[in-house]
């Protein structure tokens, strides 16, 4: 009997949670087994990897974010993820630095 290959976002261990940040409604996805950690925006659809702060999600890379939905998950926390969390920004920051550019042009 062939069992079914899981997909990279199965692989995983899922522990969820439904919060909202600034009002906006989210689902933190949290894998037990390798610490990843994933934002769903309610609004957009839109899922991508995050460092978890203390009082704020931070993106992390387009590139960290396509790679991590790829992979599978690897079963432990991995030292190579310690230099993805570094990609790490806030959205919110770059939009404040470009107004505030804009305001000094």
């Amino acid at each position: 009997m062939a069992v079914a290959k899981l997909s990279a976002w199965d692989s995983h261990e899922w522990k969820t949670r439904s919060l909202k940040l600034g009002g906006a409604p989210l689902t933190q996805h949290i894998c037990v087994k390798c610490g990843r950690n994933f934002v769903d925006e309610a609004a957009t659809g839109v899922r991508y990897a995050v460092h978890v702060g203390a009082m704020r999600f931070n993106r992390l890379s387009d590139e960290t974010t396509a790679q991590w939905l790829f992979d599978g998950c690897p079963g432990e926390r991995l030292k190579d993820d310690e230099v993805s969390l570094e990609t790490r920004y806030s959205p919110a920051d770059e939009i404040a630095a470009e107004y505030s550019k804009k305001r000094s042009n």
